[in-house]
């Protein structure tokens, strides 16, 4: 090898080594700063968390002083802290700087964020568990309100204090909003007949809201035909929160209309009202017992005689309707008044009666309901003589037109009202000695499960013989010399 060759050869292998020297310092170098920067981040990391990074402050207020952002964790390595600059007192948030002095002299600056919010706490209708730690967080865990969430009970705002552990307290506002939609429960399928008339009601089973609830159709359901289709409905509440929900419906019917039986022409005497219904029902296949309607005719006037037509109506729940009529005869006096039926004067006793008590009062006694009756045709009627003898009917309904009459008079005015007021009763007539002697006539009424005598027909010297049992007038007839009460007690149930 020629020695000019050689050198070459051994200068390239300087440049490759010298090269390769360079390389692994570099190399070397870029390691120790990767490690430093691991350590310097290592050792960021392991140390204290001085401040909070956001602290909520209540406007009304005053603002926090600087070291109320200090953690507990680190509060003892702090000597002492300050706004780098003084907050404004604002809504909403704002960066704010702190002056910490460490207790080693040194001074350090962190940042952070002051959050000023309007002392208002927002309350859900109905929400009975609420409390200062469910709505304003775990700083108040321990608080309690003032008074009980259930003390809201409208929507509205409301003065409240949150009470700390330490017994101090801040005045809040509680705004109470409803927001949520009511929740429902549908009956799906629904059945209906066809042609009712469907509501959305008509779907509902249950529905829990804290306001009143409204309910409406989207699409009103078709029940032209029987199928099953799908009904949207809507509920809203009270403060305009709502939600559709969908329902399943089924549609079907036989169409048969109610049937109105006890339909029959009347007979009444004028200025005297009669019941339209007594012995009048309406029944459907499918829905069972239904009210009737009763509608006199345009002009109609107690007061004055004539023919009139009654209309009686029944309607099912798919729409059906039958219609009756009858003929309401109005005498104009006592001319014709054989020709009224007990029925007849039945109806214009239960007229009556109907206005004499609440039926639905469950508080009324038997004893007070037959007090009442007992005083109604007492007080309705004179005693004059009348030598008629008619049916016990009849003689009411003369009772009843006069206004005026004898005790047999007395007597079927008495057994009308405790025949139409629900009270079984029989008549007690006087044991004659002599042909001289005046018939008496009086009732004898079943009150609470006792039969007591009751006459209507007021006497000289005393007027009221209600719930008399037989001691008690056996003792007043001994009294009298005409001995009016004497009777064939065989005949009749003892009293008490």
């Amino acid at each position: 090898m020629k020695q000019g060759n050689t050198s070459k050869v051994i200068l390239t292998i300087a440049y490759f080594l010298s090269a390769m020297v360079i390389i692994a310092v570099l190399v070397l170098i870029l390691l120790q700063v990767i490690g430093a920067r691991k350590e310097q981040t290592a050792a960021s990391a392991s140390g204290p968390d001085y401040a909070v990074s956001r602290l909520r402050w209540w406007s009304t207020t005053e603002i926090p002083p600087a070291d109320a952002f200090l953690n507990d964790n680190a509060r003892y390595m702090v000597k002492g802290a300050d706004y780098a600059v003084l907050p404004r007192a604002q809504e909403g948030d704002q960066t704010v700087a702190l002056l910490l002095r460490m207790e080693d002299g040194s001074v350090r600056t962190e940042n952070a964020t002051l959050s000023a919010r309007e002392p208002v706490v927002y309350l859900e209708l109905g929400d009975t568990e609420a409390t200062p730690y469910s709505l304003l967080g775990d700083e108040y865990k321990d608080a309690a309100f003032s008074q009980q969430v259930t003390d809201f009970s409208a929507v509205g705002s409301y003065p409240v204090s949150v009470v700390n552990a330490d017994g101090t307290a801040l005045p809040f506002t509680m705004i109470v909003q409803d927001t949520t939609a009511p929740v429902v429960e549908l009956r799906s399928p629904a059945q209906f007949s066809v042609h009712q008339e469907v509501t959305p009601e008509d779907f509902v089973v249950t529905c829990k809201d804290a306001s009143p609830v409204t309910f409406s159709f989207n699409t009103v359901p078709d029940t032209s035909k029987e199928g099953t289709s799908t009904a949207s409905i809507l509920a809203t509440d009270a403060q305009g929160n709502s939600h559709t929900y969908e329902a399943v419906y089924t549609v079907m019917g036989d169409g048969e209309a109610p049937e109105i039986t006890g339909v029959a022409d009347m007979r009444t005497l004028v200025k005297m009202p009669v019941s339209y219904l007594r012995g009048v029902t309406a029944v459907d296949e499918t829905d069972g017992e239904l009210q009737v309607l009763v509608t006199e005719p345009e002009g109609f006037d107690i007061k004055t005689a004539g023919d009139y037509t009654i209309t009686f109506t029944a309607q099912d729940s798919a729409g059906n309707i039958t219609t009756k009529t009858a003929t309401l005869t109005v005498l104009p006096n006592l001319d014709e008044v054989d020709t009224l039926t007990e029925e007849d004067v039945y109806r214009i006793g239960d007229a009556i009666v109907a206005t004499l008590w609440d039926h639905d009062d469950p508080t009324i006694t038997e004893a007070k309901k037959a007090r009442k009756l007992y005083r109604y045709a007492q007080d309705h009627m004179m005693y004059k003589d009348n030598k008629d003898i008619k049916p016990w009917h009849t003689a009411a309904a003369i009772a009843m037109y006069r206004n005026y009459g004898d005790c047999r008079n007395y007597y079927a005015f008495a057994k009308l009202m405790y025949d139409c007021g629900g009270f079984e009763n029989m008549q007690v007539a006087r044991v004659c000695s002599s042909d001289k002697e005046s018939k008496h006539f009086w009732n004898l009424v079943k009150i609470d499960g006792s039969w007591y005598h009751c006459d209507t027909t007021p006497r000289v010297g005393r007027s009221d013989f209600f719930m008399l049992t037989d001691a008690q007038l056996d003792a007043y007839n001994a009294t009298q010399s005409d001995k009016p009460f004497n009777r064939d007690k065989s005949l009749y149930p003892a009293t008490p």
